[in-house]
This record gives C-alpha cells, structure tokens and sequence, in this order.
C-alpha cells in the first residue's frame, strides 16, 4: 500500500502535522484540493504533498491550460461576435476523433483507478483546445471569413463542454462553472472574468 505523505513525514493528528479537512477549507476552495489530491494520487508509490506542489498543480493546470483555453474562447466569441456566433454547426471531424479516443481513454483509466493516467489525459485534451485555437488561426480567419471562424469556435465549445463533463467527478464547483458559461439557445457570452 502506497501513502500520501505531508512534507517529508507521515500525517499525524496527535503531532498536528498536515493540513486537516476544517483547516484545509479555509485556505483554498474544496476544487483544488479535489483536483491537487487527484495528481498527486499516491498509486503506484508514495506522494509526498507539499503547498509548493499544489500550487505549481493548480497554477499550470487549471490556470495556464484550461483557464487560458476559456479565456482565449471567451474573448474571441465576445471581441468577434459581440458575444453571439451565427447560427449553424460543422464538427472538425479530425478533432472530434481525437477527442473520442482521449475520452475513451479517460473512462477506461478512471475504471482501472489510476487517476494520475486519467489526470494526464485530462490536460492533454485541454492542451489540444489550445493547440486547436492556435492552429486555426482565427484572428486571422475572422477577417476573411466570418463563418468558418465561428465553426472554429463552435469546436471549442464542445471542447469546453466535454471538458465540464470530464471534471464533473473531480472537480464538480470548476464543471458547474463552465456549464454555467456555456450559451444555452443564442445566450449572450459572458466577460471573460466570468469563467474561472
């Protein structure tokens, strides 16, 4: 059996050493230590969780990766389409392919319990949003067709749509926030701030 230790040395209520669900709470929202916990799970050998750690986890996960996804997403619905795309819908069939094999993948580990696999394939389909939004060039798209820009971005909100899915287990308060961002029948976008 592997362990999550706390800064070199076991958790200890008696010693008061470690950081304990009252106290826990009342230094970052439940979220990140769902998510941060998840990471670091200790599987195949034991996690030494220091802050240090957990800040580098959720700065470069949930901040630089998916919230610059939502933000980039956010921006250039609200900046090139005054918050409301056109209507109309043409799914990228190689993305959507992409994206099926690494939800598959997602399930299958999430079944087989190794979550730090799971947590991998999560910020490798956030990474491909990123890299989607770049490769499409829609700052430059935008100017010479107006439409197919606004599929691009369409893409990206089933992205983000799946992406609210994915961390609903892990993260249910960051999933309920992307739902909630998510225009339901020609809903006005939100500003960026609005999302994470």
């Amino acid at each position: 059996m592997n362990w999550l230790t706390y800064e070199g040395d076991k958790f200890s209520t008696s010693r008061q050493r470690g950081v304990f669900t009252g106290e826990a709470l009342t230094l970052f929202p439940a979220d990140y230590w769902r998510y941060t916990l998840f990471c670091m799970m200790p599987e195949t050998s034991d996690t030494d969780f220091y802050f240090s750690a957990m800040a580098q986890v959720i700065n470069k996960d949930l901040a630089d990766n998916l919230g610059n996804f939502i933000n980039r997403l956010v921006t250039l619905i609200v900046t090139n389409f005054d918050g409301v795309l056109p209507a109309g819908y043409s799914a990228d069939p190689a993305l959507s392919e992409a994206l099926a094999q690494d939800v598959a993948e997602f399930d299958h580990q999430m079944q087989l319990l190794e979550f730090r696999k799971a947590g991998a394939v999560m910020r490798r389909v956030w990474t491909r949003g990123n890299e989607y939004i770049t490769h499409q060039q829609h700052w430059r798209r935008v100017k010479i067709d107006p439409l197919a820009s606004a599929q691009v971005l369409k893409n990206c909100l089933g992205l983000l749509r799946v992406y609210s899915c994915v961390l609903a287990p892990i993260a249910p308060g960051i999933a309920a926030r992307i739902r909630a961002i998510l225009p339901v029948d020609g809903a006005v976008w939100p500003s960026a701030r609005a999302a994470l």
